[in-house]
């Protein structure tokens, strides 16, 4: 991205924040790999907000 004062490291957290609004069972599928947790959860959570 040009003209910005965002870091990278900014920008990847702000990706990753609207990542987890729109995509929550990915991203949480993600956290509970990183983690080691059960991922018998994931079926209670949506794909994706909106559903296209």
């Amino acid at each position: 991205m040009q003209n910005t004062d965002y870091s990278d490291a900014e920008i990847l957290r702000e990706v990753y924040r609207w990542k987890t609004l729109f995509f929550p069972k990915n991203m949480v599928d993600l956290a509970t790999k990183i983690s080691g947790g059960d991922q018998s959860v994931l079926e209670e959570l949506p794909g994706m907000v909106g559903g296209c």
